[in-house]
């Protein structure tokens, strides 16, 4: 099998039928199992999206059903072995080893959580999303909220050990792990990740997810889908979206904390291109669904969710993102309220929230991306390798799910043009020190 393994593309998921055939030729199935197997995979022009997926004997077994257990379970393990030698990594990256702080806020009973989960959440939402163990958790209660175009959406899931989030993999979730830890390091309030690095607990997972209680049981269908192949863990963040709290919350004194929040986080979306939040540098509406208020002990923190690292590879794709960051910063610097790119976020904030934002608003919002700025270029100056190592931190975390998770697709390079040229605007200068 290894000699047939180098022979055959890395990317398993990219293969094509012809692949797939030789692969399944290389596999030894007892019996008739080979042409078997052949007919089957011929007959449903299976891909390597589809053969990526049977390294858990189920899915195989689902895919292969003319086949014999024995025979599922070869194939099965053979996935595995391609999948290891396409992705050698080490052990899982634990969130718990990471130099960032761990998450200690506590929650009242008496904080606001999102209303349609009121029923499935306990007092203490699970603080180490690493502390997971599948083997052993078991989970209560599971609902499905729909995403936007194109998302999987995600499954709030209640256990003894806490409430905890598990969403289906996608070629956006290495990006999406990316972006978490770049936010831990800028020290920016993030939904913590986690991925479930072994087949056997992820089928295990999926299983204990298969048997909860579910208000809808249809929601249970969306387990069977080829999209939900295998799930990362999201730490939960009892709260409100935005726009279902601007009303009351930017009524009260936090305003200007939280636009100066939201500044630090527009920071960080300019760094990696994630486009679908606030629309400061690209020309959609935005989306401020992936901000949420979260009561905290003192007062209500905003808390960024659902953000990935988009690395565009084109040269002159690449070019034109670079100009639009300038523009927008240049502009800012000059007139941070009159301006097109400050046009277009306050228009975002008012269709979402209902909120005109006011000059003063805008200077917070300014203010904060000044001051992700300073910790940016602090970053770069003390942790020059920071890109690189938050890099192999996602690859160590996916392990053999890499290629599968969007792994390959992380171009370091592009996150070192997007910080360059953000520490180059005028927005970003230090202050000078005063005359003596």
């Amino acid at each position: 099998m290894a000699a047939a393994a180098e022979a055959l593309p890395m990317k398993m998921d990219r293969w094509t039928l012809v692949e797939v055939i030789k692969f399944l030729g290389a596999c030894s199935l007892e019996g008739d199992g080979e042409q078997v197997a052949l007919e089957h995979a011929r007959k449903h022009g299976m891909n390597g999206h589809k053969i990526s997926q049977c390294g858990s004997l189920t899915r195989c077994q689902d895919m292969f059903k003319p086949l014999t257990r024995n025979q599922c379970l070869v194939i099965a393990e053979k996935v595995k072995e391609h999948l290891n030698l396409a992705s050698p990594r080490p052990a899982p990256f634990d969130l718990k080893e990471s130099s960032a702080q761990p998450i200690a806020k506590q929650v009242s009973e008496e904080a606001p959580i999102t209303p349609s989960l009121s029923s499935c959440v306990p007092v203490e939402p699970l603080a180490n999303i690493s502390a997971i163990d599948i083997s052993k958790i078991c989970i209560s209660e599971l609902q499905w909220i729909g995403g936007g175009l194109g998302s999987t959406g995600v499954f709030i899931l209640r256990s003894d050990v806490g409430t905890f989030v598990a969403k289906p993999t996608s070629n956006r979730t290495a990006g999406e792990i990316y972006a978490s830890l770049l936010a831990e390091k800028l020290g920016i309030r993030s939904a913590k990740m986690w991925m479930v690095n072994d087949f056997e607990a992820q089928e295990a997972l999926i299983n204990r997810m298969k048997w909860s209680k579910s208000k809808n049981p249809s929601e249970k269908e969306r387990l069977k889908t080829l999209r939900t192949q295998a799930m990362v863990l999201i730490e939960f963040i009892p709260g409100h979206v935005l726009p279902a709290c601007a009303m009351v919350v930017l009524a009260g004194p936090h305003r200007s904390r939280i636009m100066y929040e939201l500044g630090l986080v527009v920071l960080l979306d300019m760094v990696v291109n994630n486009f679908d939040r606030v629309p400061l540098v690209w020309t959609n509406d935005g989306n401020l669904d992936n901000v949420i208020i979260s009561p905290g002990a003192e007062y209500p923190e905003l808390c960024a969710i659902d953000h990935t690292l988009t690395c565009i590879k084109n040269a002159d794709g690449m070019e034109r993102y670079l100009q639009s960051i300038d523009k927008a910063l240049t502009e800012l610097h000059k007139d941070q309220y009159g301006g097109v790119a400050m046009k277009r976020v306050r228009e975002s904030v008012a269709m979402f929230t209902g909120v005109e934002m006011t000059r003063e608003d805008c200077d917070d919002l300014c203010d904060g991306i000044r001051a992700g700025c300073v910790t940016l270029r602090e970053l770069n100056e003390e942790q020059p390798g920071w890109a690189e190592e938050i890099r192999t931190r996602v690859l160590e975390s996916l392990g053999m799910f890499a290629p599968l998770c969007g792994g390959e697709d992380l171009v370091v390079d592009f996150v070192h043009n997007t910080t360059a040229r953000i520490l180059k605007s005028p927005i970003a200068a230090p202050l000078a020190s005063p005359a003596k």
